[in-house]
């Protein structure tokens, strides 16, 4: 198969429109169908219908898409692959983890690395999609959950969950604070998209224990700003707390924490570049 024409055939999927593909690829019109049918010729499909004067995907079309993106990825791996081949290292590694992981973690170790090290990219991810990124460009996941067997893997330690006070709140000289401690609290937490919320619903229904009050806020650098003002006591994994409020350790059962996990595809050119990798951010993480 022609991988020029199934970018081709990407575009108008992208695009919605042949027309606004080929401005978007600088190439006439005229000229994209063609390689659109030529394509069609190829495959021995028909990938597109009209419905007036736009083209919809047929069946066969929609069945397509993630083929052609799987072999537009694969390209872009080997490209990647020669490009460090040739570099005789890996130039940049890209990385998949939460927002929170990335501010917690990333950041802070990125800030740490040398310029002759690979550049380390970062890319928001929600949690249950960062294994699934590893198909579509990262070479690494920040996991905050267990991994799947399919996926190769380096364990990076723990991120507490902490609750956040005012630095003027009774708590703020504790060292820890324990979950019964928080009943009748307003209590600000992300939403249960979160592995942090999971957590701490787990161990607040395991207590007994029913907050006066639950604010929702899927950001935690705003959670801690709420809980800075006095509005309620901020749930977060971010240990980076800034001046005016105190992140103190939950205590149930143990400390309440996220475990995290490094995975990248067993498949990967690079493993073993990642795994030294995976490596410095535990013990980076681990010395924190």
């Amino acid at each position: 198969m022609n991988l020029l024409r199934i970018s081709y055939f990407l575009a108008v999927v992208d695009q919605g429109t042949v027309t606004a593909a080929a401005q978007a690829l600088h190439i006439a019109q005229p000229a994209l169908s063609r390689q659109i049918k030529t394509l069609e010729r190829e495959l021995k499909l028909t990938l597109f219908e009209s419905t007036g004067n736009r083209l919809k995907l047929t069946e066969q079309g929609e069945g397509f898409v993630s083929i052609a993106r799987h072999f537009m990825h694969q390209k872009q791996a080997a490209e990647k692959a020669i490009a460090s081949l040739r570099a005789g290292k890996i130039p940049c590694i890209h990385v998949a983890a939460t927002q929170v992981t990335i501010r917690g973690l990333l950041s802070p170790f990125i800030a740490k690395t040398h310029p002759d090290d690979p550049v380390i990219i970062p890319k928001a991810t929600n949690h249950f999609a960062i294994e699934d990124a590893l198909h579509a460009g990262s070479d690494l996941g920040i996991l905050p959950t267990v991994p799947s067997p399919h996926v190769a893997s380096y364990p990076l330690g723990d991120a507490p969950i902490y609750a956040v006070v005012p630095e003027d709140h009774p708590w703020a000289e504790y060292d820890a604070v324990s979950i019964k401690q928080l009943a009748k609290s307003t209590l600000i937490v992300s939403s249960r998209r979160a592995v942090s919320r999971i957590i701490m619903d787990n161990a607040l229904s395991e207590a007994l224990i029913q907050p006066a009050r639950l604010i929702e806020c899927d950001e935690d650098s705003a959670i801690i700003a709420l809980a800075s003002a006095g509005h309620g006591i901020g749930i977060t994994s971010l240990g980076t707390i800034p001046a005016g409020a105190v992140a103190l350790p939950i205590h149930h059962a143990g400390t309440l924490k996220i475990t995290l996990h490094a995975v990248w595809s067993p498949h990967h050119f690079a493993q073993q570049a990642l795994r030294d990798l995976s490596k410095d951010l535990a013990d980076y993480n681990n010395a924190a």
